[in-house]
């Protein structure tokens, strides 16, 4: 160990002998301090929160609720095990136990407000800071030329030498708390040119890492539970290296054969496995067990084989896998025999990260638990061991209730239901957070200077404007979205569904029109095709983007536009119609069978794929069924007269309604190619979302959990626009990505640009783009395999004509190092500020060489600025912004919107809606299944 000098003892004698100053932006305390008693009536969600700045970022749109809680005395308390049908919390631990901790003083019992502090770390959690980094040149060599004694505190006094008067005071205690955090190692930390030289480590720390690593160690020897914490250093600050300094230079034999488990998104395992090989020693990186979809040992005894090992890396999935689903028998009736049940079967089922009592648990990228109630969650919260991290950048989403799974999780020995949680530190969680939150962030200075200067960003928005055919055709969708919204105005939880799905909507449209294509498919009447082409007749516009979408639109549209559908019942008009074309055969003739078969618009044979039956016994082709004029001769109503018996047609019968039927005899037969079959409408008005078979929204959008990146395959069929005309086809968003890489691309031939984006068919059209103008691509997306993903970024890295990677945000955003990139473009915003950010910190952390240019894509007088306003405004619930203004914002409307009293919303607009007759067969043609969770990589 180092022996202080003189010079050592006089920096030391200086410093007020006091705790050392903690170098994060909110005080973090090294021992364990009185942890709140509980309290009557407090809520997690107090009125500070609810204040809002213009600075804040928004939170997410995940399903989350505050809620008031009933206090209880700090007495002993029973936890209660309640049991869910889809997924159990219940585990086979200790239900029984008393506070964490004896209360020193008596808190004063009343409605209180969630306390100032509290409100400012979770603000702190909520956003990123890393645009604080930038430096001057003098910055970037703020450790370079020190004492080479290897004495600690004289070269840290050097170093406070160079400050000027007003910055030493704060330098010496910071000085002061580095040198008692290096004694947390054994032997001690040493320092070399303003790093530290750790045991175990190949790489040296930093300042702030070494602190960050002290105090981890602190909290794991705390007599006070919990024996671990939330480690939340900002995104690039290089927790992953913190975290293997606490294992690797741990002595092996304190093991006592349970390992350090380490939990990531499948997308980063490899990235930890090389991480892990860079950063420690051999006798560390030759101790790793990889057990995972792909990689699982091939030993028999797999619980055997991972307490072999110094560290098992694993995914979330394998965790969710390994915990059993618990279902007790209805036959059992007591909650004596369901507690008996559910232990026998724990014990039975459990996979081998449940059965081992693991050392020390590690989740990177934590917040894929904060969800409370996703399988994921819970099966990572039942696990067992001594030490608990929970480790993100960006830890809060949406507000401070997703703190619970995270509390949940490092208290070793609590598992208290949520309710418990809430009553016991609804108030003085700031207390709490106090001892088991660490944040540094890149505004945190140590020894007077950033822990971290990065070269420099220039952050900037770029706003494009929709062309006139992309205006006409967003206006059409925000109408019918008017029209299906005020159709369900009665029916509260169907109408949330429908708003949600129309913003989604909305949002894909301005990405990329083609990404809505049902949509269009559904607005594209007589009405809509004849406004396009009078846009595209005017002088000019051929050549200009309006006019190649509209003839592109059009090409396509036109085959698969069709009219409002009468109501009908295909099977039983078309056996009608065959005991008709009978009586027909018999009273007349085979001939007049013949022309009765014929379409009496077209006097064609229609195809058995597309051909309609009328209540009054005529068929007709599809294409001809839409274009018969009403009694006032518009073709643009539901209302149709019959061209043969010149009456108006009250039912019809659509072929493609019954697509297993096998035609029969007498029915119209196949004589050209198969078009594209219409969807089944089964339903009216309000009973459309009970008609159509649809899956629970509530899981598969709100629930949805963020690890999960499956999609389903896109059709290449003619229904998929994109595969038709997406090479051709414009839009604002596209041109503007295609004008920045083709000026980044001349300017500098070592450019490297990542674009995020957020819908995967964004990225096909992306594909497409980069494939006319001869640029080389890598793609990251939840399609992509993840030896695929490692081997694209790989390429990106190394390759040098790989100029371009696409990526979806949700992939690509989290967790990656894309220092080898500079150039940095999102195409679609996200609900929350925290993810959008980490899109750009890929690029801008620690290693990154170069300048960094983040761009932003806006569509002007679009969702896309609603969505902006949301992320600023920070609301805890999505859908707390399904208000009256909200809704005039998104829907484009400046007259009034009316509340119901059921909570449902009327868009009263003066000039009436033109989808108001249709929204009911528009819904029915399944336009809402473009709200596709999974295509939300």
């Amino acid at each position: 160990m180092d022996q202080p000098t003189e010079t050592s003892t006089n920096l030391l004698e200086e410093v007020p002998d006091e705790t050392p100053s903690a170098v994060n932006d909110m005080q973090v305390k090294s021992e364990s301090a009185d942890l709140p008693e509980e309290s009557e009536e407090h809520s997690l969600d107090g009125p500070d929160l609810e204040e809002r700045s213009d600075d804040d970022p928004q939170s997410g749109n995940d399903e989350s609720s505050s809620a008031n809680a009933e206090g209880s005395s700090g007495e002993e308390f029973e936890v209660t095990s309640e049991y869910s049908d889809n997924d159990s919390e219940w585990s086979p631990q200790k239900t029984k136990m008393g506070p964490l901790s004896k209360p020193t003083k008596q808190r004063q019992k009343g409605k209180t407000s969630t306390s100032s502090s509290l409100n400012e770390t979770v603000k702190s959690l909520m956003k990123c800071d890393i645009l604080s980094a930038s430096g001057n040149a003098n910055d970037m060599q703020q450790f370079v030329s020190v004492s080479k004694l290897g004495n600690k505190a004289q070269a840290l006094a050097e170093e406070v030498a160079k400050l000027s008067i007003d910055d030493q005071p704060q330098a010496k205690k910071d000085a002061k708390s580095l040198i008692v955090d290096s004694m947390q190692f054994e032997p001690s930390a040493k320092i070399v040119d303003m790093s530290w030289n750790v045991k175990g480590l190949k790489t040296m720390l930093k300042h702030h890492q070494l602190k960050a690593a002290a105090w981890m160690f602190n909290r794991e020897r705390s007599e006070v539970e919990p024996n671990g914490g939330l480690l939340c250093d900002e995104m690039g600050l290089g927790k992953t290296v913190t975290v293997l300094a606490i294992i690797a230079h741990e002595r092996v034999s304190s093991r006592r054969k349970a390992p350090t488990l380490i939990i990531v998104p499948r997308s980063l395992v490899a990235q930890w496995l090389e991480q892990i090989s860079l950063h420690c020693a051999e006798n560390i990186s030759e101790e790793v067990l990889e057990h995972y979809a792909g990689a699982r040992t091939g030993q028999r005894d797999v619980v055997k084989a991972m307490r072999k090992r110094l560290i098992v890396v694993t995914t979330y999935e394998e965790v969710c896998s390994s915990h059993p689903k618990l279902k007790p028998p209805v036959t059992l009736k007591s909650p004596e025999e369901i507690e008996a049940w559910k232990e026998n079967e724990y014990k039975r089922r459990a996979g081998p990260f449940h059965k081992v009592e693991w050392h020390r648990i590690i989740l990177d990228e934590a917040h894929l638990i904060k969800n409370k109630d996703c399988a994921t969650s819970i099966a990572v919260r039942a696990l067992r061991g001594k030490f608990k991290w929970a480790v993100s950048g960006t830890p809060l989403h949406n507000g401070v209730e997703e703190l619970y799974p995270y509390l949940h999780f490092i208290f070793t020995s609590e598992r208290m239901e949520y309710e418990t949680f809430l009553k016991k530190y609804s108030n003085g969680l700031d207390k709490v957070l106090e001892t088991v939150l660490h944040r540094s962030t890149y505004s945190t200075r140590i020894l007077g200077k950033p822990i971290v200067t990065l070269p420099g960003i220039n952050n900037r928005v770029v706003e494009v404007e929709l062309c006139q055919a992309e205006k006409l055709l967003y206006r059409e969708i925000q109408d019918l979205g008017i029209a299906m919204i005020n159709g369900l105005a009665d029916t509260k939880e169907k109408q949330s569904k429908c708003i949600f799905a129309v913003i989604t909507i909305l949002r894909m449209f301005v990405s990329h029109p083609l990404l809505a294509g049902k949509t269009l498919g559904a607005v594209l009447d007589q009405r809509v095709i004849a406004e396009l082409k009078a846009v595209a007749q005017a002088e000019g516009v051929a050549e200009k983007p309006s006019g190649i979408i509209i003839d592109l639109i059009l090409g396509v549209g036109d085959k698969v536009a069709s009219r409002p559908r009468l109501p009908g019942d295909f099977p039983k008009l078309l056996e009608l119609f065959q005991n008709h074309l009978m009586h027909i055969h018999q009273q007349y003739g085979n001939y007049e069978k013949f022309l009765r078969m014929n379409c009496p618009r077209c006097e064609s044979l229609p195809t058995e794929e597309a051909f309609v039956v009328t209540s009054c016994l005529h068929v007709y082709c599809e294409g001809c069924f839409d274009e018969l004029p009403n009694q006032d001769g518009k073709t643009d109503t539901i209302a149709r007269v019959c061209t043969s018996c010149e009456a108006s047609i009250q039912e019809a019968g659509y072929s493609g309604d019954s697509p297993k039927d096998s035609p029969k005899k007498g029915s119209p037969k196949k004589s050209s190619p198969k078009k594209r079959k219409q969807s089944n409408p089964k339903g009216k008005g309000k009973d459309a979302f009970k008609k159509r078979p649809q899956k629970s929204f509530k899981k598969q959008v709100l629930l949805r959990d963020p690890s999960d990146d499956e999609w389903d395959e896109p059709s290449e069929d003619e229904g998929d626009w994109i595969s038709r005309i997406g090479d051709r086809m414009p839009s604002a968003k596209i041109t503007a990505v295609r004008g920045l890489i083709s000026e980044w691309v001349k300017e500098d031939e070592e450019v490297k640009i990542v674009v995020f984006v957020q819908f995967l068919k964004t990225v096909r059209l992306l594909q497409l783009m980069c494939e006319k103008e001869g640029w080389k691509y890598a793609v990251i997306t939840g399609k992509v395999s993840p030896i695929s993903r490692d081997k694209q970024i790989e390429q990106f890295s190394k390759e040098k004509d790989i100029k371009v990677m696409i990526s979806s945000l949700k992939t690509g955003g989290v967790g990656l190092n894309l220092t080898m990139a500079n150039k940095c473009i999102l195409v679609d915003p996200w609900w929350n500020e925290a993810i959008q950010d980490q899109a750009y910190c890929r690029l801008y952390r620690i290693g990154q060489v170069r300048p960094v240019e983040y761009v932003q894509i806006v569509a002007k007088v679009s969702i896309d600025l609603w969505m902006i306003r949301l992320q600023k405004e920070k609301t805890r619930n999505i859908h707390q912004l399904f208000n009256t203004e909200a809704l005039k914002e998104i829907l484009g409307v400046s007259e009034d919107v009316r509340e119901e009293p059921n909570g449902g919303f009327l868009i009263l607009t003066g000039k009436g809606n033109k989808h108001a007759q249709t929204w009911t067969q528009a819904m029915e043609s399944g336009i809402l299944d473009e709200v596709d969770p999974s295509e939300e990589d």
